[in-house]
């Protein structure tokens, strides 16, 4: 997973192992009103000041990304073996969790789950709840542990986990012969700041197992957004334009260090808006080859941000 604590709205974090110092105001943002449009102007802009909880919008969805409504409820014995590798501090009940048998070996169920953790470590360094996300695949008949990988999923700024927030991708990402690997989406709940210059949300993780492993090769964000031109919150007439790009994954023919090199693709919508108020949009698609070093498809996940992103 991509370390969050990196990223907080319009704050520059102190830098460290794996807290990289980096500024990006990032959460749900509205396109600016029309300019005689006042009165829903000054109500919305109340709501938004006020810390409104508007969840972020899923915009995206992946090319080989299984619907979201494609899982199961997650049994008794599933929740109880995710909560076991989740450690003692856990609390009973998930915070999120959502299950479903692997198409590629139907023997083996798969659990992610989130829970908060009690005690003296409730909370996290950003004040938010602190949480331990767990992914593992498991016997789909005695509910044993045949591989996993625990993570923290501390809440801030930009990440609140909720229902509906933890999404199996179990497409058919085949990196190898024999070789597939396990998607997780985790989709943030957090209203953020009401005036960013861009968001992103829905991070993808590709795993891979190595024995009793679930290892991380691949993260980057299904969701993102940002500002080229203008203010969206801005009171007076001005020329405006936004970008959203929604992030799919295919897989290539051609290999690196054994693995597929995965193409990621942006299809990208420019919204625009004059002075004068003339509003218009346009539409491109960002392509980028990702190739496996022998140990990651992304060794920097922040060097993926906004690659897609065209000048005004």
């Amino acid at each position: 997973m991509i370390d969050r604590g990196a990223v907080l709205p319009r704050v520059v974090l102190p830098t460290g192992p794996s807290r990289p110092a980096v500024a990006v105001r990032a959460a749900w943002s509205p396109r600016p009103l029309p300019a005689d449009s006042r009165v829903a102007r000054s109500l919305l802009y109340r709501l938004l000041l006020c810390g409104a909880g508007m969840a972020v919008m899923a915009l995206s969805s992946i090319v080989l990304t299984a619907r979201a409504d494609d899982g199961e409820r997650c049994s008794d014995a599933a929740l109880d073996a995710a909560r076991t590798l989740a450690g003692p501090d856990a609390v009973a009940e998930p915070v999120d969790a959502h299950c479903r048998r692997w198409p590629y070996a139907p023997s083996i169920e798969l659990v992610a789950a989130a829970f908060a953790r009690g005690g003296a470590d409730a909370q996290s360094d950003a004040g938010g709840r602190a949480l331990t996300g767990v992914l593992a695949m498991l016997d789909g008949d005695t509910a044993g542990v045949l591989a996993s990988h625990v993570m923290p999923l501390d809440e801030d700024a930009l990440l609140a986990v909720g229902e509906g927030s933890l999404r199996l991708d179990t497409a058919r990402y085949d990196l190898a012969p024999g070789v597939r690997a396990i998607g997780l989406v985790v989709e943030s709940r957090a209203p953020g700041p009401s005036c960013p210059d861009g968001r992103f949300n829905r991070e993808l993780t590709l795993f891979v197992r190595e024995g009793a492993r679930l290892r991380p090769v691949l993260g980057t964000w299904l969701e993102q957004w940002q500002i080229v031109e203008g203010n969206p919150c801005a009171w007076s007439a001005q020329a405006y334009a936004d970008q959203t790009a929604k992030l799919s994954i295919g897989v290539e023919s051609s290999q690196h260090a054994g693995f597929n090199d995965l193409a990621l693709m942006a299809d990208v919508e420019r919204y625009a808006k004059t002075v004068d108020g003339v509003e218009s949009t346009s539409r491109y698609r960002k392509r980028r080859v990702l190739r496996y070093d022998g140990a990651s498809y992304t060794p920097d996940p922040w060097q993926l941000m906004f690659f897609w992103a065209e000048a005004p």
